[in-house]
């Protein structure tokens, strides 16, 4: 809708899972972005135990060390957060 708009960058406000889509737009195409307003956008904590078993079943080494800081809330830094 942008580019059909003619439109460079946009603002996007993205309610509960429109947030979601709105959080992965702003990812892809951030140049594109001139404001990013997430409201009441979360993923839910009751799938943690699941996506820890999945991690367990079919993770690489990569990923166990990538996740350790999530399920922990333990990031030291923003690099870390991004990865």
């Amino acid at each position: 809708m942008r580019r059909h708009l003619g439109l460079d960058k946009i603002g996007i406000l993205g309610v509960s899972y429109g947030g979601m889509v709105a959080l992965t737009y702003a990812t892809r195409y951030n140049q594109h972005l001139s404001h990013l307003i997430p409201v009441v956008t979360a993923a839910s904590g009751r799938f943690i135990s699941r996506a820890q078993q999945i991690l367990a079943e079919r993770g690489t080494p990569q990923q166990h060390a990538a996740a350790e800081p999530l399920w922990t809330g333990a990031f030291t830094n923003d690099d870390q957060l991004r990865d």
